[in-house]
C-alpha cells in the first residue's frame, strides 16, 4: 500500500509544471498554434519545445496582463492559456484581469498550474470573442 504524499499538494514543486505540460502534450491535434503563457516563456518552452516545436508560446508579462488581448486559438491547438507558479487565488485574479469569460472556458487545475481550454459544449461562446480588452 502506498502512502499519501501530503507535502506534494501543500508545497510548490516542479511536478505541477510537468503535469500541466503533459496535459497540453496530450491534447489531440495540439501540434501548432499559439498558447498564451503567464510570465516568461522559457520554462514553458523547456517542457514542450522539443515535442511541439511549432507551438507558439506568447508571454503575458505580469505587469501587462490588463492590456493583453487574448485571441481565439489559432492552428490546431485548443489551449488558450497556460499559467504556472500561481496560487489558485492569483490565477483567479489573472482571469479577472484578462477579462476571460468563465462560462466559455474549461480550467484544468494542477495545484499551482492551470490550463484553459474552450468549453466545447457551449455553442454561444464559440461566436463570442474571448477577451473584451482592446
Amino acid at each position: 500500500m502506498s502512502q499519501a504524499l501530503d507535502w506534494y499538494y501543500t508545497a510548490q514543486t516542479k511536478e505541477h509544471w510537468r503535469e500541466s505540460a503533459s496535459f497540453i502534450l496530450g491534447q489531440p491535434d495540439c501540434a501548432e498554434g499559439r498558447i498564451y503563457v503567464f510570465g516568461d516563456t522559457a520554462n514553458y518552452q523547456y517542457l514542450v519545445g522539443k515535442s511541439r516545436p511549432r507551438l507558439k508560446l506568447i508571454a503575458i508579462p505580469p505587469d501587462r496582463a490588463a492590456t493583453t488581448r487574448i485571441e481565439p486559438p489559432g492552428g490546431d491547438c485548443r489551449v488558450i492559456l497556460w499559467a504556472a507558479d500561481l496560487s489558485p487565488s492569483e490565477f483567479e485574479q489573472l482571469l479577472s484581469t484578462l477579462h476571460l469569460e468563465h462560462s466559455c472556458m474549461r480550467v484544468t487545475a494542477f495545484y499551482w498550474a492551470f490550463v484553459v481550454t474552450p468549453d466545447a459544449g457551449d455553442l454561444i461562446c464559440s461566436s463570442e470573442p474571448i477577451s473584451g480588452v482592446d
